[in-house]
């Protein structure tokens, strides 16, 4: 059974490289595994540091059994509005597993594997892998998060020097960076920078910053983009309702403008109406909206369910709107409970440093997009979180079993 968790394992591994074909998903394969697995040995057990994310889609989960149903058995969902539970299932079925993953060799591989994939569509067929420009800049980010992470162990950690691997490493990185440049996603951009000088250089502060910056945001929004929204209208999006508010100069200005004055005001307005438990699981992007409950209280989206990518482009007021405030505060609980797992039980490991940058990075590019949740890049995260964790119990196994002998 172990072979076949990891011959999924590697295959979804490397079916990450691209979004236009579902091979990524696979992974949830294991949860197969999982299930039997508690079965058979009739206990299940979730790691206290994951408890969080283990609420929150069981929240999830009983948000849309109660409000849209039917969403649970179609395609469109998961693959959209529902990505929470692909991208985030796999975590949990991989922290039930003992599992040995050689976790250096395969990160190398599959770093050669994706920049190669990636740069020779690119460069070669000017194809790119994903649907969306900033799925593909995100992913790249996370190609380079790795690649630091493996290059900060490599020269701080274990002072090992050997030039080949290290010009392997900076190939990889200077391409990496090249394609993100080229993918021309600023959000991503700004992500990798603020998780390299927060996981690196201010490593104590990072948490007070990331707190700070929602705070200036939520306040920006509440005191400045929401009144004017309401002055508006309440339209339900840029396109719907083109104005040269603000019109910033620029290229795709209308993007900072879409975000600062129609969707994240939208979103503030879903929780402001529903602040407890939000305007449903997966029901911001349904529209026109029909309400029905207490307004200011609690009040449920009941349009007819649409599946798409739109959303908030920012995961933490996307979160406010959907689940409200019980959703917000597990998603970030589950920011912070990550973060001390990797600082206290894989402290100064390669596993470590990998999964603490994707984090950061996945929690500085929820800002500007809906990243926590995009498969794109919650999946890797979620596989190489699930095998550092599997490698943890593994080695924790060991330990007792060499304190009985």
């Amino acid at each position: 059974m172990k072979t076949f968790i990891r011959a999924i394992v590697y295959l979804s591994l490397l079916g990450t490289v691209t979004g236009k074909i579902p091979l990524s998903p696979m992974i949830n394969i294991t949860g197969f595994f999982a299930i039997l697995k508690i079965f058979l040995k009739r206990k299940f057990s979730i790691n206290k540091y994951l408890f969080p994310l283990f609420l929150l889609i069981v929240y999830c989960f009983l948000q849309t059994l109660l409000i849209t149903p039917s969403s649970l058995l179609k395609y469109g969902f998961y693959r959209y509005d529902g990505n929470l539970f692909p991208s985030y299932l796999p975590l949990l079925f991989l922290s039930m597993f003992q599992i040995r993953f050689n976790f250096n060799k395969i990160i190398t591989y599959y770093l050669i594997f994706a920049v190669v994939v990636i740069s020779s569509s690119i460069f070669l067929f000017s194809f790119s892998p994903f649907k969306a420009h900033n799925a593909l800049g995100g992913f790249i980010a996370e190609l380079i998060c790795i690649i630091l992470g493996v290059l900060y162990y490599e020269l701080k950690v274990k002072k090992r020097e050997n030039s080949v691997k290290m010009a392997i490493y900076l190939m990889l990185l200077i391409v990496s960076i090249v394609l993100l440049i080229k993918s021309d996603s600023r959000g991503s951009i700004i992500a990798v920078l603020f998780s390299i000088v927060f996981v690196f250089l201010f490593p104590k502060f990072r948490k007070l910053v990331f707190l700070l910056i929602f705070l200036i945001i939520f306040i920006f929004e509440l005191v400045v983009a929401y009144p004017i929204w309401i002055h508006m209208g309440e339209p339900y999006s840029f396109f719907a309702h083109k104005t040269n508010l603000l019109a910033i100069q620029g290229i795709r200005w209308w993007t900072i403008t879409a975000r600062l004055f129609y969707l994240w005001p939208r979103a503030l307005n879903d929780w402001l109406i529903s602040p407890l438990f939000g305007i449903g699981f997966s029901k911001y992007n349904d529209i026109p909206y029909q309400f029905y409950g207490i307004k200011h209280l609690l009040m449920i989206n009941l349009a007819p369910s649409v599946y798409n990518d739109f959303h908030a482009h920012n995961s933490y007021f996307h979160f406010l709107a959907e689940t409200g405030i019980v959703g917000f505060v597990l998603l970030i609980m589950i920011i912070l409970s990550l973060d001390r797992f990797l600082q206290e039980k894989l402290k100064n490991s390669l596993e470590a440093y990998i999964n603490m940058l994707l984090l950061w990075y996945l929690a500085f590019a929820s800002f500007t997009e809906h990243r926590f949740t995009t498969p794109s890049q919650a999946i890797p995260f979620s596989i190489l979180l699930g095998m550092a964790i599997s490698n943890y119990k593994y080695r924790l196994g060991l330990r007792k079993m060499e304190k009985l002998r």
